[in-house]
């Protein structure tokens, strides 16, 4: 299994956006084999599924990752909530619509209140990202719900998050108009 995330994680990285076609089935089955408990074969699991991720996007992915969110294996959930957390980082703003955010944002908020620390931890830094990601203004009506504890800790990963992704827009700025 290790060797074969491996050479998925080759060939979406050599392929880029073509390997598109197969990314999604790739990823049911790659959050499916999170249950494993080697930590090389997880490891290998997560290099395929970040190399995969820029092949896709998270509204294509989205039955898969919510699916595996409510797996009962609590590897599953940590992994999954993991995995969109880096994966927040590496998505344009825009295209975390309120529908998608919403979607995720409730799937995460399930798992925020799980028994397991590892599972309520990944959660909680997915939703950091995400804040980081949306800004504070645009997650927080889906967040009323949440203690303050557990909100705490979703704030403290929303101050660790780095975005890496390169927004286009922010960064051509207009100079002043001079007068004539």
């Amino acid at each position: 299994v290790a060797l074969a995330g491996k050479c998925l994680a080759n060939l979406a990285k050599g392929l880029l956006k073509k390997f598109q076609p197969y990314a999604t089935a790739c990823v049911s089955g790659i959050l499916e084999k999170f249950k494993e408990k080697k930590t090389n074969v997880v490891t290998a699991l997560r290099e395929a599924i970040d190399a995969i991720y820029p092949a896709t996007n998270l509204e294509a992915i989205q039955e898969d990752v919510t699916g595996a969110l409510a797996n009962k294996n609590p590897n599953v959930k940590a992994e999954t909530a993991f995995f969109l957390a880096r994966s927040f980082t590496k998505t344009v703003p825009t295209i975390l619509n309120k529908k998608l955010l919403k979607v995720y944002v409730t799937a995460l908020l399930k798992t925020l209140n799980e028994s397991d620390p590892a599972v309520r931890d990944a959660a909680a830094e997915a939703l950091g990202t995400a804040m980081k990601l949306v800004g504070e203004k645009n997650i927080s009506p889906f967040l009323t719900e949440v203690d303050a504890l557990k909100m705490e800790k979703i704030k403290e990963y929303h101050e660790k998050a780095v975005i890496t992704v390169k927004i286009s827009g922010a960064a051509k700025k207009e100079r002043p108009q001079t007068a004539p």
